[in-house]
């Protein structure tokens, strides 16, 4: 049994690792797809949809794309109408994950965990390591479920394991409860549906079991983005909420219509573990057809049952939301959109000097003190930002562009101080 437990915790580990090495490999792509978010999303759902799809297939993880939305919408970057489109695809990108883990590729693992880690350590080019890093990621994902394969394997004729699993079929609310607290104890989807894969391939567990517990991580992975809201506005709570809801009213529906759901999938392959990423795919995009024709009365519906006004405190930053750290080229985003803000109060303060100088007009001299106190605000809250990001993991492009960032805000701070000098 001790060996059994080893090698479960042992292929777990292995399994998360690959999860987060392949998430870090595409890290850099990541921020430019949400930066590309910022620069195309229309109030199209439909569009945010895709872009949603897009990112999400790409750092494969929802709920970094939704803590990312979280801080957009906290900052004022996104409103919570476009926040919910991009939610619906993001549901949907995160399950390519298990449509590749359902490919039988253990015995090439090791090939990929070498040629990722050979590639990621000897190329001098950032964008090849992160390839590399990526490679690898997928690697150790497949190694990690075929250890955790070989573990289980003497369980599968245990009788009290069987009958444990089968009560999951019986009762699918539990394995709802038992997918949602896994998925929040791992704070991985990926990972809960690695397990689920992993526990059908040895038989241990069937389909009847395997789809509530799949339900229910849908509903676990929206505790990070929940977490991440904490100390957020109300737009961010908003937006964590619409998460919630969008999952858990689609597992409802799944449940009410349970027995049909399970024939349906069971029709799409002949394959179990093939069957479960297809029910993991299926019911985001179920779900996603019959949310996005309301997704403005979805967004209304939130801000009714969270009601309040959003508050933004013009005299400080109010796009350096911390949750956009973690994506480096949105971060640099906001920084560049609060150094604008910074140079329209320094412009203001020009063009009242002019006044004053060329037609004699004083009447808004008081202006220039509240733009100046703003400016020095904004130089201190824009320079904090600039050091909690370069801690973070940066191309070389961006770490070059914080220091010049750095000079330029100060720049912006000596120009208001010079325009106050004039009045």
């Amino acid at each position: 049994m001790q060996s059994i437990f080893l090698s479960i915790i042992g292929g777990l580990g292995l399994f998360l690792l690959g999860i987060s090495q392949l998430t870090t490999g595409l890290k850099q792509t990541s921020s430019s797809g949400m930066k590309a978010i910022l620069k195309k999303l229309t109030g199209s759902p439909v569009m945010g949809t895709l872009m949603g799809v897009l990112v999400t297939a790409i750092i494969q993880s929802s709920s970094a794309t939704t803590v990312l939305l979280v801080g957009f919408v906290n900052a004022g970057m996104m409103t919570l109408k476009q926040a919910v489109g991009v939610i619906f695809g993001a549901n949907i990108g995160t399950t390519v994950t298990a449509q590749i883990m359902a490919f039988e590729l253990s015995e090439w693992s090791a090939l990929l965990i070498t040629g990722g880690f050979l590639t990621a350590m000897f190329s001098k080019r950032e964008t090849v390591k992160s390839v590399g890093t990526f490679v690898m990621g997928f690697g150790l994902i497949f190694f990690g479920m075929e250890v955790m394969s070989n573990g289980v394997e003497p369980l599968r004729d245990s009788p009290a394991v069987k009958d444990a699993f089968a009560r999951l079929g019986h009762y699918p609310v539990l394995g709802v409860l038992a997918g949602m607290v896994a998925t929040f104890m791992i704070q991985s989807s990926s990972a809960t549906v690695g397990i689920v894969l992993t526990l059908l391939s040895t038989g241990i567990l069937d389909i009847q079991s395997a789809i509530p517990i799949i339900l229910g991580d849908n509903i676990g992975t929206c505790i990070t983005a929940a977490l991440a809201s904490i100390g957020g506005t109300i737009s961010a709570r908003r937006t964590a909420a619409a998460h919630f809801g969008f999952n858990i009213i689609g597992t409802v529906i799944v449940l009410i219509l349970l027995p049909l759901y399970i024939r349906f999938i069971s029709l799409t392959s002949a394959d179990p573990v093939r069957q479960a990423a297809n029910a993991h795919t299926l019911f985001n995009i179920m779900n996603t057809i019959i949310f996005l024709p309301f997704t403005g009365l979805y967004a209304r519906l939130i801000e009714f049952i969270i009601p309040g006004t959003v508050v933004v405190k013009e005299d400080r930053a109010i796009y350096l939301a911390r949750n956009l750290l973690q994506s480096p080229a949105v971060a640099l985003e906001a920084v560049n959109r609060e150094m604008t803000r910074a140079l329209s109060f320094c412009r203001e303060d020009l063009d009242i000097v002019e006044e004053a100088l060329v037609s004699d007009k004083f009447d808004r001299l008081e202006v220039m003190k509240e733009n100046e106190t703003i400016t020095d605000n904004l130089q201190i809250d824009i320079t904090s930002y600039l050091v909690e990001l370069s801690r973070e993991r940066l191309s070389e492009d961006q770490a070059a562009l914080i220091p010049r960032r750095l000079h330029s805000i100060n720049d912006i701070e000596r120009i208001g101080d010079h325009g106050e000098a004039l009045g």
